[in-house]
């Protein structure tokens, strides 16, 4: 821990990898919901949600808009979360080097 400056990076790096972690178990809920949505008989969507009051198909197109969303916002959320979790931890192992060889 003595070489390891600054020790901000630390914090940042642990935040960003508990973002990387928690990605593949969203992705693997939404991912579930839509693959429901899209076995289900035409029959049975428009009944999936009481208040809805349209055909099956228009839900079916609202509810893989929405998640197709989700899940695109998960991956920019992803890459940019390793992205700063790598730059901070290379940075400090930079650091540590240069110290440790100093």
């Amino acid at each position: 821990m003595v070489y390891n400056k600054p020790t901000v990076l630390m914090i940042v790096g642990v935040i960003f990898s508990f973002g990387v972690g928690v990605n593949p178990p969203l992705f693997g809920v939404i991912l579930s919901k839509l693959l429901s949505y899209l076995s289900a008989p035409w029959e049975y969507l428009a009944i999936m949600d009481p208040t809805w009051t349209g055909t099956g198909e228009d839900f079916l197109k609202q509810q893989v808009g929405l998640f197709a969303g989700l899940i695109a916002a998960i991956g920019v959320c992803a890459g940019l979360s390793a992205y700063i979790q790598k730059i901070s931890f290379g940075i400090l192992g930079g650091n540590v080097t240069y110290e440790i060889r100093k």
